[in-house]
């Protein structure tokens, strides 16, 4: 960044700017390391990168990040802090939720398993409302689970009075009126109780 030769190529306009960051930088690296565990880290981009040259970039920054606060998880080291203004850099759970575990206890360990192989800064909170999210959804689709079996429940109950109720019809003929004998009674119930069947079957 500001190797003697590029120092030594400089001009004088350019030597006297770099001599008002200089005394920035060194904030300005402390909010970036403090903020990859706490704070606005997975929110920025390859444009929030600061031009370490250039006062104004360096303040910009530094007030952003001093605004911010909340628990990240990442794996980037102090001495690759660049590489959260990496497009690579994996800044959001939402497409890889649903490969952590269920009702997980230790989303540190998880993340740290599922990109071993990636660099990644991602916020707490955003884990919290994606869990949130996932809940709701959950809840909702168990109540119309519930709704369903409990239609499902009230069907049966339909199908065996209706069954039950066409099942008597004989006995209520023969009962009534006389005019069933005992064998075409129990012959009619045997029909009437195949049709049931069939009833419960397809119907």
């Amino acid at each position: 960044m500001f190797t003697l030769e590029k120092l030594k190529a400089s001009s004088v306009s350019q030597l006297q700017k770099i001599k008002q960051v200089l005394p920035l930088i060194p904030d300005c690296l402390d909010n970036i390391l403090y903020s990859l565990k706490n704070g606005e880290c997975p929110q920025l981009t390859e444009k929030d990168k600061p031009d370490f040259t250039d006062q104004n970039s360096i303040q910009n920054l530094s007030a952003r990040l001093e605004k911010a606060t909340g628990r990240n998880f990442t794996n980037i080291s102090p001495m690759e802090f660049l590489c959260i203004f990496e497009p690579t850099t994996v800044k959001s759970a939402r497409e890889i939720f649903g490969t952590l575990p269920y009702q997980c206890e230790d989303y540190g360990l998880a993340l740290q398993q599922c990109l071993s192989n990636r660099k990644y800064c991602i916020s707490e909170k955003e884990i919290q409302q994606l869990e949130e999210g996932y809940q709701t959804q959950l809840s909702s689709l168990q109540k119309v689970i519930d709704a369903s079996q409990f239609v499902g429940f009230k069907y049966k109950l339909f199908k065996g009075l209706i069954s039950a109720t066409f099942l008597l019809i004989p006995f209520w003929v023969s009962h009534f009126t006389g005019n069933l004998s005992g064998s075409m009674t129990m012959l009619a119930t045997i029909i009437v109780g195949v049709g049931d069947f069939l009833f419960w079957k397809k119907g």
